[in-house]
């Protein structure tokens, strides 16, 4: 079985306008009824193989599925037979939903010493489309060098080819499948070459390594500068005690202590800008655990339970992804639990929240401080430095990932998932930069650094949030109502987008792979957690002093009792917003389950169908 759909995909999707495979294809379509529809979506266009390599390719893997069925000689036989072996194939797992056919790595890379040819690895992948819901396909093949080069439109013939089996099967089986178009790449092995990219990443990554290096020297150095320094006045008795305040000068004789001042006070703003990379200054700032006055120290909580909630969705969501395996999810889908996992995207809003109430608290203390004004200098400041502080780290991650990562990983069989950033991040590194990447470029699926959807949209909505602090603090109750307007003009966008489109209710529940650009990393759709937070950061700014001051003076139980119905409305909340669509996500995954197996059902009958009648050809013979 595995060889009979091995070679009906691999052949489709590869031969050149070929008189034994088409040959082939009506004799499979004679055994199943449907030669004339075959003949209809089966036809290769001459005019979409155009390039002298795009022709060799083709040429050469015809000439290998010819010596395959009819062999002119042992060595080429061996060549097909390789070919063949190390490329992937249909394995276990179909009836789950496993699309990812791996082949053999070190096999194709030992063809070169083994046959006469030379081969690459060579990594096919896109989105296969059953019943308008898309699955990953992944699929490695051992492709003679001829190949590596192949263009959109000979890409997309293969598609094409691909298609038109799968649209005969289809229409059969009353399954809408097909390979989205233009969503299909082929990355071969090859030897990558530092671009201007990886050439600035290098730099920039140089730089910070020796200013770290030279600041942590300094910053080692400075107390025995100013011991030889401070030494030749000194008796011999005194002592010079290096603290994190300064330099102490100890005399033993009275018992006094004199502290000299660090030079921190005389300091140059080289110095000080040198002394920040200090790995023993910047490193004791880090693991500082201590608290100071006026922190909000429940924040850290929340910090925590939620980067576990994101760590632990994105787990199941890779391990999905890079195994195919969708199938084994559904007896995890269908405990009520799980619902943590696959609706867990609230886990990103409490970051929103958390967003929103710092911005909110921090910008009314300076206004409070300035009596209700800012200078021109310090909303200039406001903005110079959230961009500078999120803009150096974001732009070594872009040439790291998006540059240098391919200098590292130049083959492999997922070679193309760990690198797929490069181009993207060619065209679109200034929208990322500029915090536009969530609506530069439309096509989600191509932007430079992936994750970082996220920053573009915090960046935006600290860019918006003075108006609403400014009115919160000035006008208290319209600040109060063109927030919760606000909100409420999101639930309402969110809610038409989701009906116009189809949405559903969640990402894994929706029937469209527009949802991701269309709802998920817009700010008009996510502004509204990062509003409450807003409005949660002036509640107490105006009111935590009261609230301290009255909550001291009640006993532990009254506390209890007044928390107890914050706690419960909070429980209800929560649970309404990730469990309650849980039987609609159950059976939207045990539809798209079933509808995979029948699929997959109907492709081992006809291919078992085809088999006996073959058998039968032979014991009439």
């Amino acid at each position: 079985m595995n060889w009979v759909l091995f070679s009906v995909f691999l052949i489709s999707s590869t031969s050149a306008i070929n008189d034994d495979f088409h040959e082939l294809l009506l004799r499979l379509g004679q055994v199943q009824g449907l030669k004339k529809e075959y003949s209809q979506h089966l036809k290769i266009p001459d005019e979409s193989i155009s390039t002298p390599s795009g022709k060799a390719c083709f040429q050469k893997l015809e000439n290998l599925y010819k010596n395959l069925l009819h062999p002119n000689s042992i060595s080429s036989y061996t060549e097909s037979l390789y070919f063949v072996d190390a490329s992937g194939k249909p394995s276990s797992g179909l009836l789950t939903g496993n699309l990812f056919f791996m082949g053999s790595y070190d096999e194709c890379k030992s063809m070169e010493n083994s046959t006469n040819g030379y081969y690459k690895n060579c990594h096919m992948s896109g989105y296969a489309v059953l019943q308008g819901a898309p699955i990953p396909f992944s699929w490695t093949a051992c492709l003679p060098t001829e190949c590596r080069d192949l263009n959109s439109s000979e890409i997309n013939s293969l598609t094409n080819n691909i298609n038109g089996v799968l649209l005969i099967i289809s229409e059969t089986a009353k399954i809408q499948l097909l390979i989205a178009p233009n969503t299909t790449q082929i990355t071969c092995d090859k030897v990558v070459e530092y671009d201007t990219g990886a050439v600035l990443g290098i730099a920039l990554i140089s730089i910070i390594l020796f200013l770290v290096f030279v600041g942590t020297c300094y910053d080692f150095s400075e107390p025995l500068l100013l011991e030889f320094k401070l030494g030749a006045g000194q008796s011999d008795q005194t002592v010079l005690v290096v603290a994190e305040e300064g330099i102490t000068e100890v005399h033993p004789d009275n018992h006094q202590v004199q502290a000299k001042a660090t030079s921190d006070t005389n300091e140059s703003i080289f110095i000080k800008t040198l002394r920040c990379f200090s790995l023993y200054k910047t490193f004791g700032v880090l693991t500082n655990t201590s608290t100071r006055e006026g922190q909000v120290l429940c924040l850290n909580g929340i910090r925590v339970l939620s980067i576990n909630w994101v760590v632990l969705g994105h787990c199941y969501l890779f391990i999905t992804a890079a195994t195919g395996d969708l199938g084994s999810f559904l007896p995890l889908v269908k405990r009520k639990t799980f619902s943590l996992v696959i609706n867990g995207f609230p886990s990103v809003d409490s970051f929103f929240t958390l967003s929103g109430f710092l911005v909110s608290y921090l910008l009314l203390k300076q206004l409070k401080k300035g009596r209700g004004n800012l200078s021109m200098a310090q909303w200039i400041g406001y903005y110079i430095h959230r961009w500078f502080r999120l803009s150096i780290p974001f732009l070594v991650v872009i040439l790291f990932q998006g540059f240098l990562l391919r200098q590292f990983i130049q083959s492999g069989t997922l070679l193309e998932s760990l690198t797929s950033d490069h181009e993207a991040c060619k065209k679109y590194w200034w929208a990322d930069l500029l915090y536009l990447n969530n609506f530069i470029p439309k096509n989600a699926s191509v932007q430079c650094i992936g994750q970082t959807w996220y920053l573009a949209n915090d960046f935006q909505m600290y860019v918006i949030a003075p108006l609403f602090v400014f009115l919160l603090y000035r006008f208290s109750v319209v600040g109060i109502a063109v927030t919760n307007g606000m909100i409420a003009l999101c639930i309402i966008i969110t809610s038409v987008l989701t009906h116009h489109y189809h949405l559903g209710a969640t990402s894994i529940d929706t029937s469209n792979s527009k949802e991701f650009y269309i709802l998920y990393n817009k700010p008009y759709i996510r502004i509204s957690p990062y509003l409450i937070g807003i409005l949660a950061g002036w509640f107490y700014w105006k009111y935590s002093e009261q609230i301290r001051v009255a909550m001291t003076q009640l006993s532990v139980k009254r506390k209890i009792v007044m928390a107890l119905p914050v706690w419960i409305v909070t429980f209800v909340i929560e649970y309404s917003v990730v469990f309650l669509i849980h039987d609609d996500i159950v059976k939207n995954i045990e539809r798209m389950s079933s509808d995979l197996k029948l699929l997959i059902t109907f492709q081992m009958m006809s291919s078992y169908r085809q088999y006996i009648s073959e058998v039968k050809v032979r014991e009439a013979d």
